[in-house]
C-alpha cells in the first residue's frame, strides 16, 4: 500500500518550480494546496470513454477508507486507518475504524454509515463473516460481532495474533476469499511469528504471505510476498503488488514445493508487466518532484490495491484485466491479462488504446486511490484514502516535515464506482437469507464477487460447493512434465518417491531444468549412486549443471568424488575432458548453438585459468551472437566479475539490458556500475530507467547515496545555463498556440507528428503528452539528453567497408541489426558485415533547438504541445 520511496517528498511536491532542485531546503513559495469541494473534485476525475465515474460516499459516511468488504446483509463495511501516519497524537494513539454503510431507504444508495468499531491500531483489512467481521489490525487479527442489535461491536475474539507492527504501510493485509475455502493474507512486508489462538500452534511467517481458517485456526505459508494487494482471478491464479513492482503471478504453491527441499526453484513471484519494474505511467496531475530520486517521475512507484476485474458487465475487453492503484500519481493503471495456449505464466500488457494513457486519473493531488475491486453490482469501485501527504514520516526531511500537515486530510474519504449503465444499483441486495438451492445457482453468475459471496456462504454452512463451477476450480490439478520451468518445478516437487526410477528412465532430450533440479535432488539426498546415470547423456551440458549444484552448495569436485562408487568415478573422469575443451567449443562458430552456450558454464571453474576463461567471456559478450552473450555475462556474473560492464555501448538493447539486471542484482556489480559510469567508461544515459530507480532506491545507503549523486549530476552546465536562460518562457501567460504550430512545423516535424502536422513513427508518440507539466516539456526540449528511453538512443554501425550508418536499434537477432534510420526507414545490416556497433547514449533529438528560438518562441511551442495533447 502507500508506498515508501526511499528519501522522497514526492506525494506532495508536485507545484514545486522546476528551479527547485533535490537536496535545496523547502522553497519559500511552498504552500499547501486546499483540498477541493466534493463536486469539484469529481470532475478532476477522468476514465474512459463510455465509462462513468459515481461517488459513492464522501465524508461524515466514511473517512480515511484504504479497504472495503460487501456483506451479504447488503452491507458495505469499511475499514479507515484514521490514525496514519503516526496516531491520532502523532505518539501513535490508536483510532482506526471499522465502519458499514447502508441504504436506509431502499434507493440502491448508500445514506446511512455505523461506526462499528474504534480505536483500533492501524486496521488494514475487513471481512464479512458469519454473524460479523473479521478485522486486519496487528498485531491481530479478530472476530467481531454485534450481538444487541445496536450496530457497534460489543463481541470481539482474538484468532491470530504475532504480526509485527513495524512501518504502518507495511503491515499484514486482505482476507481473500480462495477457492480452496481459505481467506488469504499479504504478508505486507512485516512478518512474524505467527499465534494461533485457537490450535495454540506457531508458524514463523517470514517472507511468505498466509492462509487461515478462521473456524478452525488453520493457518499455511503461501507462495511469496505481497505488500498490499493479495487477488486471484476466477480460475484460481493469485497475484500481487508492491511498491515499483505493479504485478507478479504466484506460479508455484508453496505447500508443493516442500515436499522437495533439496531443489532450488524458480522464483514463485514471477513479474508479469513490462518492464517488471517501475514501468512508466501517465497521470494528469502536475508531476510530483522526486527529493534524491528524480528517475522516479511518472513511474510507479506506491503499486497497491490490485483487483482482477470479474465481470462482463463493463463490456468484454474488461473482463480478467488488472487494475491496480498507484496512489503517488492519483491514478489507477489498467493492465490486459493474456496467457499463451499451454502456458503458466500470464503477460500483463497495456491495452491496445492505452499506450500513453491510464484508465483513471484525477488532477487533484489529494486523490489518492488504494485499494480496487469488483462490486456485486458488476462496477469497478475504487476507495480514495484523500490525503495530500501518502508518505511515512521516516522518509520526509525534517524541514519539510515543518511546513506539512502530516495529516491533512484525516477528516475527507471518498468512495467511487465506474460503471456504464449496465450495473445493477451501488446498494446490493442481501443474499443471506437465500435457501442452499439459491446459493448453488449463484456460482452460475458472471460476477465473482457474488459467486464468492454464495462460495463463503455455503462453506459456512456446511454444504460442499464442489458439485457446482465454482467448486469444481478447486480440484488439483496435476502438472506434467515440460519445457516450462514452473511445470518442470511441481514435477521436481514430487520426484523424491520415484527418484530412482526417474533418473533411470530419463529421456536424452529432457529439459534441462528438470535435469539441473534432479541433480540437486540427488546430491541432496546423499543418493550419490546415481550421479554416473544422470551424466550419460548430453555429457557436456549435464557436466556443466553438475559442476554449478556443487559451487552452489559449496561442495569441492575432489571431495564429493571420493565418496562416489567406482561406476560414478569413472564417468566423471570422463566428463573431465569437457572442461579441457570447453574453450575451444566457446569460439568454434560451426559448433551448436547450445553446445557453446554449456560451454560457457564450464568456463571459470579453475583457480589456474580463471583469468583466461574472464578474458574469453568478456570477448563474447560484444560478439555477433545475442543468445551466447547473454549467457557469457550471466557466467562472469554468477563468478561475481563485472568488467563486462565496459561493454556497455557496444551491445545492442537486448543485451545491455540483462548486463545491467546483472549488474544490479549483487552489490559488487553495483559498484562496478556506479565506478565505471562516474568514470566515463559510457554514457550515463545507457543506464535506463527502471535501473536508475531500482539504484536509486536501493535498501544500501551508501550505495544509494552515490547513485542519487551520479544521477544527480547527469545535467551537464551547458545545458543547466540554457534552462536557466530561457526560464522566462514559463513565466509568459497566453502565449499564442497557433505561432507556435509553426515552429514546431519548422524545428521538430521532421521526427514527430503532431495536430496533422509532421511525420510519425522516428520520436515518440506525442498525443500522450496531456500528462505532460509545461515545467517537463520544457527540460524535454531544451536537455533531451537528461533522461532517454533506451529504444530512441543513437547507435552508429561502421561497416566493414568504412562506410557509417546512424540510427535506433529496431531489433536484433543473431544474423543481423535492423537500423532505424532517421529519414524513417529502416535497414538491416548482416552482423557479418559489421565492423563495430556503438549506442551513442546520445538521444535522437538533438541539443540546440534554442538557437532557433527565444523566450517568447519558446513560450508559443509549449503552448501549441499542450493545446493539441488534450
Amino acid at each position: 500500500m502507500l508506498s515508501r520511496i526511499t528519501g522522497a517528498v514526492a506525494v506532495f511536491l508536485g507545484s514545486v518550480s522546476l528551479s527547485y532542485e533535490p537536496g535545496d531546503d523547502v522553497p519559500p513559495d511552498f504552500k499547501m494546496p486546499k483540498p477541493l469541494p466534493r463536486v469539484t473534485a469529481l470532475k478532476t476525475l477522468k476514465t474512459r470513454p463510455g465509462l462513468q465515474i459515481e461517488l459513492v460516499a464522501a465524508e461524515p459516511l466514511t473517512m480515511d477508507p484504504i479497504a472495503i468488504d460487501f456483506g451479504p446483509d447488503g452491507k458495505l463495511w469499511v475499514v479507515e486507518m484514521a490514525d496514519y501516519p503516526l496516531g491520532m497524537d502523532g505518539k501513535n494513539l490508536p483510532g482506526g475504524r471499522v465502519r458499514f454503510l447502508t441504504d436506509s431507504d431502499g434507493d440502491g444508495k448508500f445514506d446511512k454509515s455505523t461506526l462499528f468499531l474504534d480505536a483500533l491500531n492501524f486496521p488494514t483489512g475487513v471481512k464479512s463473516w458469519k454473524n460479523g467481521v473479521l478485522v486486519v489490525a496487528a498485531p491481530d487479527i479478530f472476530y467481531a460481532e454485534d450481538t444487541t442489535g445496536d450496530g457497534i461491536a460489543d463481541k470481539r475474539e482474538v484468532l491470530f495474533t504475532g504480526f509485527r507492527e513495524g512501518n504502518q504501510q507495511h503491515r499484514v493485509n486482505g482476507l481473500v476469499w480462495g477457492l480452496d475455502n481459505f481467506l488469504h493474507l499479504a504478508n505486507g512486508d512485516s512478518g512474524g511469528t505467527i499465534r494461533s489462538l485457537k490450535t495454540g500452534e506457531t508458524l514463523e511467517l517470514g517472507s511468505f504471505d498466509l492462509k487461515i481458517r478462521p473456524d478452525t485456526g488453520e493457518m499455511v505459508k503461501t507462495s511469496g510476498r505481497t505488500q498490499y494487494g493479495r487477488v486471484r482471478d476466477d480460475s484460481g491464479n493469485w497475484f500481487g503488488c508492491s511498491n515499483s513492482k505493479p504485478m507478479f503471478q504466484f506460479v508455484l504453491k508453496q505447500e508443493i514445493l516442500e515436499q522437495n527441499p533439496h531443489v532450488i526453484y524458480p522464483p514463485a513471484a514471477v513479474p508479469i508487466t513490462e518492464p517488471a519494474y517501475a514501468p512508466k505511467v501517465f497521470p494528469t496531475s502536475a508531476p510530483a518532484l522526486r527529493y534524491n530520486t528524480p528517475g522516479a517521475t511518472s513511474r510507479i512507484t506506491s503499486a497497491c490495491g490490485l483487483t482482477i476485474y470479474r465481470d462482463d458487465a463493463l463490456g468484454d475487453q474488461f473482463s480478467g484485466n488488472a487494475f491496480i492503484c498507484e496512489p503517488v500519481h492519483n491514478l489507477v493503471t489498467r493492465r490486459v491479462l493474456t496467457r499463451p495456449e499451454g502456458e503458466l505464466i500470464f503477460q500483463a500488457k497495456r491495452a491496445p488504446d492505452e499506450q500513453e494513457s491510464e484508465f483513471f486519473t484525477s488532477t487533484d493531488p489529494w486523490c489518492r486511490p488504494v485499494f480496487a475491486t469488483t462490486g456485486p453490482d458488476g462496477a469497478l469501485w475504487i476507495v480514495d484514502m484523500h490525503r495530500y501527504v501518502i508518505e511515512h514520516p521516516e522518509w520526509i526531511p525534517d524541514a519539510w516535515q515543518k511546513v506539512l500537515d502530516l495529516r491533512a486530510g484525516h477528516e475527507l474519504g471518498r468512495i467511487y464506482r465506474i460503471q456504464n449503465g449496465n450495473c445493477g444499483p451501488a446498494a446490493h441486495k442481501s443474499i443471506a437469507r437465500k435457501t442452499d438451492v439459491e446459493l448453488v445457482a449463484m456460482l452460475e453468475s458472471k460476477n465473482g464477487r457474488l459467486r464468492d459471496m454464495a462460495h463463503q456462504l455455503l462453506f459456512e454452512l456446511g454444504v460442499d460447493a464442489k458439485t457446482n463451477q465454482q467448486g469444481l476450480f478447486t480440484q488439483p490439478t496435476l502438472l506434467d512434465h515440460s519445457a516450462s520451468k514452473y511445470e518442470v518445478a511441481v514435477a521436481l516437487a514430487n520426484v523424491i518417491p520415484k527418484l530412482e526410477s526417474t533418473v533411470r528412465k530419463l529421456p536424452p532430450d529432457s529439459s534441462p531444468i528438470f535435469v539441473k533440479g534432479l541433480f540437486e535432488t540427488v546430491i541432496g539426498t546423499g543418493k550419490r549412486e546415481l550421479i554416473g546415470e544422470l551424466l550419460s547423456d548430453n555429457q557436456a551440458e549435464r557436466y556443466a549443471m553438475f559442476l554449478s549444484v556443487l559451487d552452489r552448495r559449496k561442495i569441492s569436485l575432489a571431495d564429493f568424488v571420493k565418496k562416489l562408487p567406482a561406476g560414478g568415478k569413472m564417468r566423471l573422469a570422463e566428463c573431465s575432458k569437457f572442461s579441457e575443451t570447453a574453450r575451444e567449443t566457446v569460439v568454434d562458430g560451426k559448433a551448436k548453438l547450445d553446445s557453446r552456450i554449456g560451454a560457457v558454464n564450464l568456463l571459470g571453474r579453475a583457480a589456474a585459468e580463471r583469468g583466461e576463461d574472464i578474458a574469453l567471456l568478456e570477448k563474447q559478450v560484444a560478439g555477433p551472437e545475442p543468445k551466447l552473450a547473454i549467457a557469457s555475462v550471466k557466467r562472469l556474473g554468477e563468478m561475481r566479475e563485472f568488467g563486462f560492464l565496459g561493454q556497455l555501448a557496444s551491445v545492442g538493447p537486448e543485451v545491455r539490458r540483462v548486463m545491467l539486471s546483472t549488474a544490479a542484482g549483487h552489490r559488487t556489480g553495483v559498484e562496478t556500475l556506479l565506478a565505471k559510469a562516474k568514470a566515463g567508461e559510457f554514457p550515463l544515459a545507457l543506464i535506463d530507467a527502471a535501473t536508475r530507480s531500482q539504484l536509486t532506491s536501493s535498501g544500501n545507503g551508501a550505495l544509494r547515496k552515490r547513485a542519487q549523486k551520479l544521477f544527480a549530476s547527469a545535467t551537464t552546465e551547458n545545458r543547466a545555463a540554457v534552462l536557466e536562460t530561457f526560464a522566462g518562457a514559463l513565466k509568459i501567460k497566453n502565449a499564442d498556440a497557433k505561432a507556435g504550430r509553426m515552429h514546431f512545423q519548422a524545428l521538430c516535424a521532421a521526427c514527430h507528428e503532431l495536430d496533422g502536422v509532421g511525420v510519425a513513427g522516428i520520436g515518440p508518440d506525442l498525443r500522450g503528452l496531456s500528462d505532460k507539466s509545461a515545467d517537463a516539456l520544457f527540460v524535454a526540449i531544451l536537455d533531451p539528453n537528461r533522461a532517454v528511453e533506451d529504444k530512441y538512443l543513437l547507435t552508429t554501425v561502421t561497416a566493414n567497408d568504412g562506410s557509417t550508418l546512424v540510427g535506433m536499434i529496431g531489433g536484433e537477432s543473431g544474423d543481423g541489426v535492423a537500423l532505424k534510420k532517421l529519414d524513417g526507414t529502416t535497414e538491416t545490416i548482416s552482423r557479418s558485415g559489421i565492423t563495430k556497433l556503438e549506442t551513442t547514449g546520445v538521444s535522437a533529438m538533438p541539443e540546440g533547438l534554442e538557437a532557433a528560438l527565444d523566450e517568447r518562441k519558446l513560450a508559443e511551442l509549449l503552448a501549441f504541445l499542450k493545446g493539441a495533447t488534450k
